[in-house]
């Protein structure tokens, strides 16, 4: 099977985001400061500033265009366990069309998730999850969802030095997503996965990927088929 890296932004692919401000907030949900960026917050602030000035907040806010739910990519933290991969978090972040802007994340129940064969042999860790829509969702998402863990691809890696994570690339996995899980479409590498010890640079990434706690951080954005 066909690993998708990078594709263009008009066929649907992973597009790369602005990675200080996406590993920012992924790290503000995950624990970890292996991205940290103390510039986040306020940037943050003003994504959901934005989001909320469609509802015409204010006199200066009104002529502000509503945000537009373009793109999206998963947050997740997997624990593999005896080599059995668990879902244990799942968050879908909801990015405007200025690949900047998180929109809504829309927490999923993790427990709905069901490990499954990796669909292609770069991957050892697979999970399969149908997602739950709610009344206030701002975006209409595939389901179901593969999400797992495999080796490293090159043009993760090249992303990873922005992050501050060159000197531990090689400690590093892929994370890796299908959405929707169906044969038909491409696996898409979105970002990394790693434990703690991992991000410090503990020693190589061999598949499988050992047991232990991974949180999947994105890297990459992939286009809604909604989106504009």
């Amino acid at each position: 099977m066909r690993v998708r890296r990078r594709v263009r932004a008009d066929q649907g692919a992973p597009m790369t985001l602005r990675t200080s401000i996406l590993c920012a907030a992924l790290c503000a949900g995950s624990g970890l400061t292996a991205c940290a960026s103390n510039s986040f917050k306020g940037q943050a602030d003003s994504a959901t500033n934005v989001a909320d000035t469609g509802a015409g907040e204010s006199g200066d806010q009104d002529s502000s265009p509503p945000p537009e739910p373009t793109w999206f990519t998963p947050r997740a933290v997997i624990d593999v366990a005896a080599g059995v991969p668990t879902l244990s978090q799942l968050t879908i972040l909801v990015v405007d069309v200025d690949m900047t802007t998180v929109v809504c994340e829309l927490a999923q129940d993790a427990t709905l998730a069901v490990a499954e064969a990796p669909p292609d042999d770069t991957v050892s860790a697979w999970l399969v999850e149908t997602l739950t829509p709610g009344d206030a969702d701002c975006a209409e998402l595939p389901s179901p969802i593969g999400i797992g863990i495999g080796s490293l691809p090159a043009d993760v890696r090249a992303q990873l030095g922005p992050s501050g994570l060159d000197d531990v690339a090689d400690s590093l996995f892929g994370a890796y997503v299908r959405a929707p899980e169906s044969e038909s479409e491409e696996l898409a590498a979105f970002g990394y996965a790693g434990t703690p010890d991992d991000l410090a640079g503990d020693d190589a990434a061999t598949l499988p990927a050992p047991d232990g706690q991974y949180v999947l951080n994105p890297l990459f954005l992939l286009k809604l088929s909604t989106g504009g």
